[in-house]
């Protein structure tokens, strides 16, 4: 009988720190969806850059010099090549926004 009562106590104990580490993992997904949570997380999150104050529109591009970026709707520059890649043969900016050129294209980076 003491080793059911065991058995018993451990699946108690056990179910209240899953209920807990639930609880907690549903705790951290909703402060990181919410605005100030998000933020949060971002300005701790090694890699993400810093937000600027800039008075670029959302989802326009520049060039960052040989790395074309994209502002996002959280203030910051984002590269839009992978891995933060520079271009090859430079980056490019006109009414189209910011691009890697072409091989061809004479860019003086």
């Amino acid at each position: 009988m003491t080793a059911l009562r065991r058995l018993a106590r451990f699946a108690v104990i056990t179910a209240a720190l899953a209920r807990g580490a639930l609880r907690a993992l549903l705790v951290g997904v909703l402060l990181s969806a919410c605005g100030p949570g998000r933020e949060l997380v971002m300005r701790v999150a090694p890699g993400v850059p810093s937000r600027t104050d800039s008075d670029a529109a959302v989802g326009s591009s520049r060039c960052n010099g040989a790395v074309p970026e994209v502002r996002s709707a959280s203030g910051r520059w984002w590269p839009a090549t992978p891995a933060s890649a520079p271009c090859a043969h430079g980056c490019v900016t006109d009414d189209a926004g910011a691009y890697c050129a072409a091989a061809d294209a004479a860019v003086s980076p």
